[in-house]
């Protein structure tokens, strides 16, 4: 059986993009779980497993800076990426949330429902590992008046609280993006009605200047569609990037093709992968 790593403990989002991903593909997977997604690169690569999950990118927050240092470090292919809607909701172990005394959320989650928490400005906010972890300090802990950011799938069991308040995130289309990881490049061309998109990283040089305008014209010249681009310091000097980039098409396609081998008289590339692309997927 394929093995599997992702962000954990069990029913987190991450968890939820698995399952999807094995769902939609047919693909069988063990799924193992770590608690950072530094660590699920390691883990991946130290186990060999087959795929590794990991979120790259949300709605209302942008791209997870984690993951992009990953990307750039362990030697992973992206071979498909899966949308997930996100749904948080807010529990608490007693009716007054003017007397709740401590509210626990992920950072990442906080950020995606900073607007509900703003609102209980009496409580600590204590920040956890995983959403889950959330739901797991509020129930080991009943004797304190306390809330928690905990997925909205993840209330469907809980009855014993008396306060469970659905969609508390900021944007009610809130979405994140994540990608799924192999240790081996997929096949890069795609069947006649895929549509697909290729993943780059650009590194900075110090040898050569104008590296974002350079990236742009090699694609542009070639009407060839940047989807996003995003800079990620190179952590050598200040004002240095390294540049991830998403353009429409296979990275064998001709033009394409072409404008990466422009860039790459210049800068130093890494393909990360061409994969099926979930723009204009209806989220269910």
């Amino acid at each position: 059986m394929n093995h599997l790593v992702t962000l954990g403990p069990e029913n987190t989002y991450s968890h939820e993009a698995a399952r999807r991903f094995c769902a939609e593909t047919g693909i069988s997977c063990k799924i193992h779980f770590e608690k950072t997604i530094t660590k699920v690169f390691a883990t991946q690569q130290e186990q060999q497993s087959t795929f590794a999950v990991v979120p790259i990118e949300n709605l209302s927050e942008g791209f997870v800076q984690e993951t992009l240092d990953g990307l750039l470090q362990f030697p992973v292919y992206i071979q498909r990426e899966v949308l997930l809607p996100i749904r948080f909701s807010f529990v608490a172990n007693h009716t007054d949330l003017s007397s709740l005394e401590k509210v626990y959320v992920q950072t990442i989650a906080y950020g995606q429902c900073s607007n509900f928490i703003s609102t209980l400005e009496q409580s600590e906010v204590v920040y956890t590992n995983s959403n889950i972890h959330s739901l797991d300090l509020l129930l080991t802990s009943p004797q304190r008046r306390a809330g928690a950011i905990i997925p909205g799938h993840a209330t469907e069991k809980l009855h014993s609280l008396p306060t469970v308040i659905p969609n508390v995130n900021n944007y009610k289309n809130n979405t994140t993006r994540f990608i799924v990881l192999g240790l081996c490049e997929k096949n890069k061309n795609p069947l006649p009605e895929e549509t697909v998109k290729t993943s780059v990283v650009v590194m900075d040089n110090s040898d050569h200047t104008g590296i974002l305008t350079s990236i742009a014209s090699a694609f542009s010249s070639r009407k060839i569609n940047i989807t996003s681009i995003i800079s990620r310091p190179t952590k050598e000097e200040i004002g240095k990037y390294h540049f991830f980039i998403d353009v429409s098409g296979s990275s064998t396609a001709p033009k394409t093709a072409a404008a990466l081998r422009e860039i790459q008289q210049e800068f130093p590339c890494k393909l990360l992968g061409t994969y099926p692309s979930t723009e204009n997927t209806t989220l269910s």
